[in-house]
């Protein structure tokens, strides 16, 4: 058992190295604080309460968590 633990130390850190390194093709984003060309608005995204009580079937025992921002 012990000479095996070296192994399978070895072969879980590949794995693992490998698993991790991953190429996204794309276009990168901007930066926090760049450029703010298209602003978002995220009242246009963001589920209000009867739709998110609707969806997990919850009634009015659910309640969301309202933000201050609504661009980003």
């Amino acid at each position: 058992m012990v000479g095996l633990t070296r192994p399978l130390l070895l072969c879980g850190a590949t794995l693992l190295i490998a698993a991790c390194t991953r190429v996204v093709g794309g276009t990168a984003s901007a930066t926090f604080g760049g450029d703010r060309q298209g602003m978002l608005d995220v009242a246009t995204i963001l589920l209000d309460q009867s739709r998110m009580q609707a969806i997990t079937g919850s009634g009015d025992d659910l309640t969301i968590i309202p933000t201050m921002d609504t661009t980003y």
